[in-house]
């Protein structure tokens, strides 16, 4: 089964705590002065509001709380008893609150804004993503010190809209640390109270996807650096690649511009099974006419920059319709130092037959590069220049 919590490039900052004052911002990074106004999600007052919530990874329990020392506004917040799964190569537990009516609408979200009282006995890290169109965020990290914390998370949804309708916001995630203790209920306790969104009076400036001539991802543009996601085959958690943008022109291809650094983490047990890959956002696939680079004779090129001993990753091609195409895979070996590999289009092509009768190249949804699972020290590369070149 194919995992995909879907990380963005760079796409978020964490901020203090925010409520209903005026803000310094636009909405798009600038200082013009605009308002920001807030819309609560929830304010758990009653056990109704727990019924749309989902809870993953043997979250634990969820109840209500009427002791106003754990409650912000109003008369009640939400009993967090958080458990998580016992065994070490398990993923961390997570709830989420699912959006309704006007809160599905994310276009002008600042950030996510909820109280919460940490009463497991030690300072710990709380993750906070969004959902939106089947597109999950990456977790952003924050603090939460033993006692009353009022936490505020940004996200840049300019970037998320490039891979995400913003207008069909899902959910706010929260991911908590597993308990220590698997036999005290109050190892893991916290309490939720509060949660809203700060909004923007405006609607940030979306970015568009504007390429060179025969370019894919060249990654000089300043948009470019929302257009990678990561993801993961089997299980990944934990050890998905780690993608920043490089600007260090001696691992940038012809010492100019920008690229991709990719670090590999020490893989997370079972090492046999999982395969974590990195990709590109949908709408990058969309803007790029495969089917014609493919009848004028191209093929798909990029160049590689390894730090270490020779690697291998994979180049999986996947279908839109899997039912009228077949996939295409193959092997890319990356010895010390740059390389650059060429991968003629045709020979995605390969594999029609009657039952697949549709060229891949007329119905690519995306391609990973992906890798096994090690158990040695993380691996860093860089990728640079995606472009399509014409064949000799």
């Amino acid at each position: 089964m194919v995992k995909k919590i879907i990380a963005l490039l760079a796409c978020a900052f964490l901020l203090p705590a925010a409520g209903c004052a005026p803000a310094d911002g636009d909405g798009n990074g600038g200082t013009e002065g605009t308002v920001s106004m807030y819309r609560q999600v929830s304010g758990f007052e009653t056990t109704e509001e727990f019924f749309p919530m989902d809870f993953e990874n043997r979250f634990g329990q969820i109840r209500l709380n009427t002791d106003k020392s754990y409650v912000t506004e109003g008369s009640a917040s939400a009993k967090l008893e958080v458990w998580g799964d016992f065994r070490d190569s398990t993923a961390d537990p997570y709830m989420i609150v699912n959006l309704e009516g006007e809160e599905t609408d994310l276009r002008r979200l600042r950030a996510v804004e909820f109280d919460l009282f940490n009463q497991s006995g030690a300072d710990c890290q709380i993750g906070v993503a969004l959902k939106a169109d089947g597109f999950t965020t990456e977790y952003q990290y924050v603090s939460a010190k033993q006692g009353k914390n009022e936490i505020s998370v940004s996200f840049d949804l300019v970037g998320v809209a490039l891979a995400a309708d913003l207008t069909a916001g899902e959910g706010v995630l929260l991911q908590f640390p597993k308990a220590a203790d698997f036999e005290d209920a109050k190892t893991n306790l916290f309490y939720l109270d509060n949660m809203g969104f700060s909004l923007s009076l405006k609607e940030p400036t979306p970015l568009s996807i504007e390429l060179d001539e025969n370019e894919f991802c060249s990654f000089d543009k300043e948009y470019q650096k929302y257009m990678t996601v990561v993801g993961g085959v089997g299980p990944t958690d934990g050890c998905q690649p780690v993608l920043s943008i490089n600007e260090d022109l001696n691992y940038v291809s012809g010492q100019s511009g920008k690229s991709l650094k990719v670090v590999l983490p020490t893989g997370l047990p079972p090492i046999n099974d999982g395969w974590p890959y990195f990709t590109f956002v949908g709408s990058l696939f969309e803007a790029v006419d495969f089917a014609k680079y493919a009848e004028e004779g191209y093929s798909l090129a990029f160049d590689v920059y390894n730090t270490g001993a020779d690697f291998n990753f994979g180049l999986e091609v996947q279908p839109a319709d899997s039912t009228v195409s077949k996939g295409y895979s193959v092997a890319v070996t990356c010895p010390k130092g740059w390389s650059t590999h060429t991968f003629d289009l045709s020979a995605w092509n390969s594999n029609v037959t009657e039952e697949r009768p549709v060229k891949l190249t007329d119905n690519v949804k995306e391609f990973w590069l992906s890798y096994s699972k090690f158990a040695t020290a993380d691996k860093v590369f860089y990728f640079d220049n995606f472009r399509f070149v014409k064949n000799a």
